[in-house]
C-alpha cells in the first residue's frame, strides 16, 4: 500500500484519528498477549518447580530406601532389636509411598501447566500484532493481522441522522460547499434597526451598535437606522454617512407626511392628549374681539355724527375722523389677518375677507376727504360696509375651535381596491372643505413608508386613501381636523 499525500492526511483527519485510537486498541490487546505469553512462561517455570520437588521426592524416597535397608541389616544383626527394625522399615517403606504418591500428584500438576501454557500460546498467537487501513469515496476498512498471519478486514460504519460514524467524500463535498455558501451571506450588506441615544450619534456609537446587532464589524453598504429619529446612516467603508430621505418624508399639500409640533406662532402645537392646536389662535380670537368693540364704537360714533350733523365742515369733520378710525381699526385687523394667513392655512381666506373690508372703508375716507356734500347715503354705504367688517369678524372668530380634532382610523389589508390601490374609509367630523393633517401611528409607521400610503381625497365624512403598494397588515393613521 502506497504512502497518502500531507493534504489526503488533512481531508482524512477525522478517520486518521480513529484509527490511531482503533491502533491503541490494539497495541492494548497485544500488550494483553504479551501477558498470556509471560502467563504461558510462569506456568513453564512452575513446571519447572513441581519437577524440582518431583526430584526432592525421589531423594527422599532414596534416603528412605536406604533407612529400610539399614533397618534390613540392623535387624539381621540384632535378633533383640528386630521387631524394632521391622517397625522402621514399614514406616520408611510407607513414607517412600508417600513420597512416590507426592511426586505423581506433582507430575500431574506439571503436565497441566504444560497444558494451559500451550492453551495460552495458541490463544496469544490468536491476537492482532499489526493493523492496516484501506478507503475510497465511500468508506474507510480497518485491516488487523493477528498473530497466526490470520488478517481480519472492518468497514467502519458511515454517519447518518441516527448513528455516529465517518463522514464519505460526499458529505464532505456538500458541507464545503455549504461553507463557502455561508461565508459569502455573510459577507452581504445588510440594515441595522438600532436605536441613537441622541439625534446626532458618533462614528464609535454608530460601529457599537451595528456590530452588537450583527456580531460583527460593519462592512461597505451596512445601514444602521432608527425609526424613531428619523436618522439612515450608511456605511462607506471608511466612516458613517448620514443618508438624507432615507425614511418618511415631512407632509405637504400634496401629500401625506410627517408634523413636527412647534412652539412659534401660527404654527401646530402638539398637546399631550395627543392633540394638535394652532399656536397663537387665542392672540388671534382676543385681537378680532377687540376689533369687534371697535366696530362697535364706529358704528355707535357715525350714529351720533348722523344725528349731530348740522354743518357742512361738521360733517366731514366728523365722516373723516370716523372712517380714519375705521382705516386705523381695519388696518389692525388686516396686520393680525395677515399674521393668521401665514401661521395658519385655515385662516387664510377669511383674512382676504376682512383685507378687502377694510380696503373698502379706507376708500370711503378718501372719498369723504375729497367731498365736501357727503351725504346721508354715503353714511348708509359705510354702515354697510362696517357691518359686513363685523360679519367677517365673527366668521373668522367663529369658523375654527380652540384646538384640533385628533382621530385615528384603521385601514385593513382586504379593504384596498386591487385596481385603484385606493381605500375609503368613514371619519367623523371631516367635510369636503376641513383642513387636515394626515399621518402613520407609530406602530404602522415603517411598513406605512415603505408601501407608499397617503390621503388623496376627502368629503363629507370620508377620506380616500391611496398606496404604491397593498401593505399586509392593518395600517392605523392618525388625523387632526380642523
Amino acid at each position: 500500500m502506497g504512502r497518502i499525500s500531507l493534504k489526503e492526511q488533512y481531508d482524512n483527519k477525522d478517520v486518521i484519528q480513529q484509527i490511531y485510537l482503533l491502533r491503541d486498541n490494539f497495541e492494548g490487546l497485544e500488550t494483553e498477549t504479551n501477558e498470556a505469553i509471560q502467563a504461558a512462561k510462569d506456568a513453564a517455570a512452575t513446571v519447572g518447580q513441581y519437577t524440582e520437588r518431583i526430584n526432592r521426592a525421589e531423594t527422599t524416597a532414596t534416603e528412605a530406601k536406604s533407612t529400610a535397608d539399614e533397618a534390613k541389616v540392623l535387624a539381621q544383626g540384632a535378633n533383640d532389636n528386630i521387631s524394632e527394625a521391622s517397625t522402621k522399615a514399614d514406616t520408611a517403606i510407607s513414607k517412600a509411598t508417600t513420597a512416590q504418591n507426592t511426586a505423581d500428584t506433582a507430575t500431574g500438576l506439571a503436565n497441566t501447566a504444560q497444558t494451559s501454557a500451550d492453551n495460552a500460546m495458541v490463544e496469544a498467537k490468536k491476537g492482532f500484532v499489526n493493523f492496516d487501513y484501506t478507503y475510497d469515496s465511500a468508506q474507510v476498512s480497518i485491516i488487523q493481522t493477528r498473530g497466526n498471519n490470520a488478517t481480519v478486514t472492518k468497514a467502519l460504519p458511515v454517519a447518518n441522522a441516527s448513528q455516529a460514524g465517518l463522514m464519505n467524500a460526499q458529505t464532505y463535498q456538500g458541507l464545503t460547499s455549504l461553507d463557502t455558501r455561508v461565508t459569502a451571506l455573510e459577507g452581504q450588506a445588510r440594515t441595522y434597526y438600532v436605536s441613537f441615544s441622541t439625534s446626532t450619534p458618533s462614528q464609535q456609537d454608530i460601529t457599537n451598535l451595528v456590530t452588537a446587532k450583527k456580531g460583527s464589524a460593519p462592512i461597505t453598504g451596512d445601514y444602521a437606522e432608527d425609526i424613531e429619529k428619523n436618522l439612515r446612516y450608511g456605511y462607506d467603508g471608511t466612516e458613517w454617512v448620514l443618508v438624507k430621505g432615507s425614511t418618511a418624508s415631512n407632509f405637504t399639500n400634496d401629500s401625506a407626511g410627517l408634523i413636527k409640533g412647534s412652539t412659534r406662532d401660527g404654527c401646530v402645537f402638539a398637546e399631550s392628549d395627543g392633540t394638535g392646536s394652532v399656536m397663537g389662535w387665542d392672540a388671534v380670537k382676543s385681537h378680532a374681539s377687540t376689533y369687534g368693540s371697535k366696530v362697535d364704537a364706529l358704528e355707535t360714533k357715525v350714529s351720533n355724527l348722523e344725528s349731530s350733523q348740522t354743518t357742512q365742515d361738521q360733517t366731514i369733520s366728523g365722516i373723516s375722523t370716523v372712517a380714519n378710525n375705521a382705516k386705523s381699526t381695519a388696518e389692525s385687523a388686516l396686520t393680525n389677518a395677515g399674521t393668521a394667513q401665514n401661521r395658519a392655512d385655515a385662516a387664510y381666506s377669511k383674512a382676504e375677507t376682512a383685507q378687502s373690508t377694510a380696503d373698502s372703508a379706507n376708500t370711503l375716507a378718501g372719498q369723504a376727504d375729497s367731498k365736501a356734500d357727503a351725504n346721508a347715503g354715503n353714511i348708509t354705504t359705510l354702515q354697510g360696509n362696517v357691518q359686513n367688517l363685523i360679519t367677517s369678524t365673527t366668521t373668522l372668530t367663529n369658523g375654527k375651535q380652540d384646538k384640533l380634532t385628533g382621530v385615528s382610523v384603521q385601514l385593513p389589508s382586504g379593504g384596498w381596491n386591487t385596481q385603484s390601490l385606493e381605500q375609503t374609509v368613514n371619519v367623523t367630523g371631516v367635510t369636503l372643505n376641513s383642513l387636515l393633517w394626515v399621518g402613520p401611528d407609530a406602530g404602522s409607521w415603517a411598513e406605512y413608508g415603505t408601501c407608499g400610503i397617503r390621503a388623496t381625497a376627502q368629503g363629507a365624512g370620508t377620506i380616500t386613501f391611496k398606496c404604491d403598494t397593498i401593505p399586509t397588515g392593518i395600517m392605523t393613521a392618525n388625523i387632526f381636523i380642523a
